[in-house]
């Protein structure tokens, strides 16, 4: 047998070739790894294009379409306001009207005029608002006045800083000169900048080991945690001495709302034939009315009136309607000439007769003009004010109904005004098809339960029917029912029901009385409002801590009736 051969491996050219290909790749395997996970050491520049003015929100680069320099001053976009700072900032194209509206204050400007007005005094204006690409644009000393943020111009870098004065952030110190910045959390991602030793960031949001920061300069980025120590969070704001206390809403005799509403078709009650109200802290007597689509009303206010309520210590929040016309409304809310016609002749009735508030009551209005009618609530919410008065509007339940319903912005309504009353009850109307209660309690604490999401418990009014519906039913040769109703009041359909000696019993779905009597073939039915029906109502705004009630109408009710109201309001729970 043959000796093993003891000749070196290096003498085989085959095995030679092997381990210099099994080398090579591991040492590129290296080089690959090393260069993998190495930090990256490319400069990467954020903003590239220093020619057009690049804006900055808190963290996020909203490029250049949203803002525009000239001769050094900035402006912002229309659009960018409204969809970050100010979703009501209102543009009419019919007279290129800009107009912005807080709680107490009515600023409106036009395009390429310097001259302006904030609550309908004449202000000048360093700079105009510009139209551009049929876009408003808003000059920053403007947008810095108004509202809650700062604006600054970094020159360097042709970044424009804008910041949320109302926004608390936390800030950080790096720790060392030469702190990286890089464009993505990743050690191989490219370096945007680096800071000096304890130079001050803003911190948004912490991924894994990275914070994602904003320097001073407007440089945005993410920096390694152990590269910063943490500072305190700070709230941003204006000097206290500029801060105004907030009001909170008018609470008549610092009791519930106990409001009803005084129905005037013609001509005002005389004082000397009003009952006695009591617990009634606040009357709404339907006075004004659009008249035609230039913003003119209709006036049938009565001045003995109002000094007949303040002698008995109640408070009178007139009403001011729409007539329920779709069409009137549309083009009166569409005109801010019209708007601003029907704000001077409120303000002024408000002064001339002595009034407390002003109680906005649009119905059967368009889907399309929901933000209009919005907007004409903040118009005039800051004049009313103002004046010291108290602003409500009144509104339906939600529902699937356009014109009836969709045409509110609940939200929006109850976010500008001190009040919203909600008015809880047809819930079966007059041309229903069918039979029903006005309103039942459950449905009524049912859509009380979905308003409540859109309109906080303290500014909403429960409306109550003093009012129910006699209906007839009469059976057809088919054998089908044609249905028909007439509204009563409290003590007239009493009257009506003694009279045929109607059948009276307790139904437990509504959680009211029912009646219901034949007469010449056809069927009368009825679902009552009695005391017992109005103290469960007021449960309601004990059950979900309301601001109070509104009822529809006084002269409807039964003489006990504001007793009963009086009582179960003060009880406390």
């Amino acid at each position: 047998m043959k000796p093993f051969s003891k000749t070196p491996l290096t003498n085989n050219p085959t095995l030679a070739a092997v381990l210099f290909f099994v080398t090579l790749l591991l040492f590129s395997s290296a080089i690959g790894l090393w260069i993998y996970f190495s930090p990256g050491r490319q400069v990467v520049n954020p903003y590239p294009d220093m020619e057009a003015t690049r804006l900055i929100y808190e963290d996020k680069n909203y490029g250049t379409d949203e803002i525009y320099c000239e001769n050094g001053q900035i402006y912002l976009s229309k659009s960018f306001i409204k969809n970050h700072i100010d979703q009501y900032i209102h543009f009419d194209g019919n007279g290129n009207y800009i107009t912005i509206t807080t709680r107490d204050k009515f600023f409106q400007m036009q395009t390429n005029e310097l001259s302006a007005k904030i609550n309908d005094k004449a202000t000048e204006l360093l700079f105009p608002p510009k139209l551009i690409n049929d876009e408003p644009f808003l000059p920053a000393d403007i947008i810095n006045e108004i509202y809650p943020v700062s604006l600054e111009h970094i020159k360097d870098y042709n970044l424009v800083i804008l910041e949320d004065l109302n926004r608390n952030v936390l800030q950080g110190y790096s720790k060392f000169e030469g702190a990286i910045i890089r464009k993505s959390p990743d050690l191989r991602s490219g370096i945007i900048n680096r800071l000096k030793e304890e130079e001050l960031v803003t911190i948004y949001q912490e991924q894994d080991d990275w914070y994602h920061i904003r320097t001073k300069e407007g440089f945005l980025g993410y920096i390694r945690t152990q590269d910063i120590t943490l500072k305190e969070v700070k709230l941003r704001g204006k000097k206290e001495k500029d801060k105004k206390p907030l009001i909170p809403p008018h609470r008549p005799l610092g009791e519930p709302i106990n409001l009803t509403w005084e129905h005037v078709i013609r001509e005002t009650p005389s004082p000397d034939n009003m009952p006695s109200l009591p617990g009634v802290n606040v009357i709404s007597p339907t006075w004004f009315h659009l008249r035609n689509s230039s913003g003119e009303l209709i006036n049938l206010a009565e001045k003995s009136y109002v000094e007949w309520a303040h002698d008995n210590n109640i408070k009178v929040w007139a009403l001011f309607s729409n007539n329920f016309d779709p069409n009137l409304t549309s083009d009166f809310l569409r005109d801010p000439a019209a708007r601003k016609n029907a704000i001077y002749q409120i303000v002024l009735y408000s002064e001339i007769y002595n009034l407390d508030g002003i109680n906005l009551d649009f119905e059967n209005m368009y889907l399309k003009d929901r933000d209009y009618y919005t907007q004409f609530v903040r118009e005039l919410t800051p004049f009313l004010r103002e004046q010291g008065l108290s602003v409500s509007v009144d509104v339906t339940f939600i529902s699937l109904s356009e014109n009836w319903s969709m045409s509110y912005d609940r939200a929006a309504l109850a976010e500008t005004v001190d009040y919203v009353m909600v008015m809880a009850y047809d819930e079966h109307w007059g041309s229903s098809p069918a039979a029903g209660s006005v309103a039942s309690l459950p449905w009524v604490e049912n859509n009380l339960q979905k308003i409540l999401e859109k309109v906080p418990n303290h500014k909403l009014v429960l409306g109550i029917p003093f009012y129910t519906r006699l209906w007839e039913e009469k059976k057809q040769e088919d054998g089908s029912l044609t249905v028909s109703s007439s509204a009563h009041g409290m003590k007239g359909i009493s009257n009506i029901l003694n009279k045929h000696d109607a059948e009276i019993t307790f139904d437990e779905k509504t959680q009211q009385y029912y009646a219901e009597y034949i007469e010449n073939g056809k069927k009368y039915r009825t679902w009552l409002e009695t005391k017992e029906s109005i103290k469960k109502r007021l449960e309601l705004v004990h059950k979900y801590d309301l601001a109070g009630i509104a009822s529809w109408r006084r002269g409807f009710e039964t003489e006990d009736i504001w007793e009963i109201i009086k009582d179960e309001l003060s009880i406390q729970r």
